[in-house]
Order: C-alpha cells, then sequence, then structure tokens
C-alpha cells in the first residue's frame, strides 16, 4: 500500500505536487543528493557563463573607448590645448577609468592635463579647424561609450559585493557544515549498529533496496 510521504500543502500553489511513496523493498525509493547537485552545477555554469559575458563585454568597451582616444588625438594637430583621453585612477583602489582631460600650462611651462566635462570646447583656430567636425563627433563618441562603460562597472561593483559577502561568510558556513556533516555521519553509523543488534540486515550505505522514501 503506498503511502503519501510529503506534505499536502503542495497542492493548488500553481506547480505539480511533490509526493514520496513508501514503496518497500521492490519499489523506487532514493535518499541521494545526486540529482540536485547536478542542477546546481547547471546552475553555476550558468552563472560562469553570463560572468565570461560580462567581462567580453567590458574588454569590449575598453577597445572601444581606445578606439575613441585615438581618433579624438588624430583629429587635432599636435599643439596647445588639446583635448584628450587619459585613463586614470579616479577612485581609490579601482580600477582605472577613461576621463577627458585638456592639456593646460603647468609650473614652470611643464604640459599638465585637467579634467573636463560635457561642456568643453574644442579649439577651431589655426590648424584645429581642419578636423573640428571629427574632433566633436570623437568627443560625442567618449560620453556614449563611458555612459555605456559606467552600466558595467556598476554590475561589475555589484558582483564584487555580494561574492565578496558570501567569501566572508564561508568560513561560518564551513564550520556549520562539517559540524553538521560529523554529526550526521555518527548518527548513521549508530543507527546501523542498533539495527543489527537486534537482528535487521542493514548495510552502512543508504540504498533503494532499505525502503526509505526521500524521492520529491
Amino acid at each position: 500500500m503506498e503511502q503519501d510521504l510529503v506534505d499536502s500543502g503542495a497542492e493548488g500553489r500553481g506547480g505539480r505536487q511533490a509526493v514520496g511513496y513508501l514503496r518497500g523493498r521492490g519499489g523506487r525509493a532514493t535518499v541521494v543528493a545526486e540529482e540536485a547537485k547536478a542542477e546546481w552545477r547547471q546552475v553555476f555554469a550558468e552563472l560562469r557563463r553570463r560572468v565570461d559575458a560580462l567581462e567580453a563585454s567590458v574588454m569590449e568597451a575598453e577597445g572601444v573607448m581606445e578606439g575613441v582616444a585615438r581618433a579624438l588625438n588624430r583629429a587635432q594637430p599636435p599643439m596647445w590645448r588639446r583635448v584628450l583621453v587619459r585613463w586614470w585612477r579616479v577612485q581609490t583602489g579601482g580600477v582605472r577609468a577613461p576621463v577627458l582631460v585638456r592639456e593646460v600650462a603647468g609650473a614652470r611651462g611643464a604640459v599638465k592635463l585637467e579634467q573636463v566635462g560635457r561642456g568643453v570646447k574644442l579649439r577651431t583656430d589655426r590648424g584645429f579647424g581642419l578636423c573640428a567636425d571629427l574632433a566633436r563627433r570623437a568627443v560625442a563618441g567618449y560620453w556614449a561609450v563611458a555612459g555605456v562603460r559606467g552600466e558595467m562597472a556598476k554590475a561589475v561593483s555589484d558582483l564584487l559585493r555580494v561574492t565578496g559577502r558570501a567569501e566572508r561568510t564561508a568560513a561560518r558556513w564551513g564550520r556549520v557544515l562539517g559540524q553538521e556533516a560529523e554529526a550526521m555521519a555518527e548518527a548513521h553509523r549508530e543507527a546501523v549498529a542498533r539495527l543489527r543488534a537486534v537482528g535487521y540486515a542493514v548495510g552502512e550505505a543508504e540504498g533503494a533496496e532499505d525502503g526509505v522514501a526521500g524521492e520529491v
């Protein structure tokens, strides 16, 4: 006679009711988590795929920004007060980010770079006028790519924050899992000893022949 072992509350929640049956020695039963492990492997494989895709997108964005920097540099003659793209570390401990800068006079005639914003004005006098339209297009390209790159950087930051939190608690998880693994192994050994002591033929390894239901 079949006996339902799973909570009946699973019924009517929109999904298939999870049911386990105690079928006896010849029935189908399992306490093995291999199927769950396989499903977790699929989840983590998908996670790795997404991380790889994010990395590829970040690398692509940096490559496009490098093209912006080259185009902007070439669209201006090698003269004073050019607007350029340079990679600066704008946040302590962060990855270098492309910033828009202008050449200005520094101490003792040295060239100094200062960061500029969206309202930057490009030189159009003398040789600068020859490719002024291309320089303006390159600046527009900078802002477009910088916006996309910023969204990608935030996604990476969020991912690092979540995985960092998991890593910080891994030691606690490890202690709990280790304690429970040891306790359950001891409980299993003790149960086998007690059952054998009164004549039950049970083995050390759990199996379907023991008539234990666990598949849901």
